[in-house]
């Protein structure tokens, strides 16, 4: 029993740890890259758009591979269409688009990955290679689960609206 109730409490622990960690990180990339006029949400998303290619992505797929909600990829998208590094163009049928990062905003984006890798490297400079190599491991299981949790969610989501 002692072991059961540890074991929960050992999770708890990471999960908080976790989210502590991934607000800080969000928090130091802001401010560290406030004078580019980005934020980590829109680098991660102008990242995401980038790495779809010259076909773009649908905002349902980049909400999927961020794992965050569609209205969510609705603000930040629609920030970064502002700015002129993405662009709509027509999708499949009326009702749909793809996103696309535009020339400038691949100069943007070229611009600051640099400054991103720096950054990363100095928040993991206390990790070796080997240690980093089963972090990534890890947090590669880690959201396996998570992706399907969601995936999973939808396909009940789904199955409710069509009743």
């Amino acid at each position: 029993m002692k072991n059961d109730a540890m074991e929960a409490f050992i999770t708890s622990v990471v999960c908080t740890a976790m989210m502590r960690l991934g607000v800080r990180m969000a928090a130091v990339f802001d401010s560290r890259f406030a004078p580019e006029g980005l934020t980590q949400a829109q680098f991660r998303t102008l990242l995401a758009i980038a790495e779809a290619g010259k076909d773009g992505i649908a905002p349902s797929d980049l909400a999927a591979q961020l794992l965050i909600d569609r209205a969510s990829v609705t603000s930040i998208t629609a920030r970064l269409q502002s700015e002129g590094w993405v662009e709509r163009r027509p999708g499949e049928n009326r009702r749909t688009h793809r996103l696309m990062v535009t020339a400038e905003g691949l100069t943007r984006m070229h611009r600051v990955t640099p400054h991103a890798i720096t950054l990363a490297d100095e928040t993991l400079a206390e990790f070796d290679p080997e240690e980093l190599r089963q972090f990534r491991a890890l947090l590669e299981k880690l959201e396996a689960k998570v992706r399907a949790t969601d995936l999973k969610r939808r396909e009940n989501d789904a199955e409710e609206v069509n009743r």
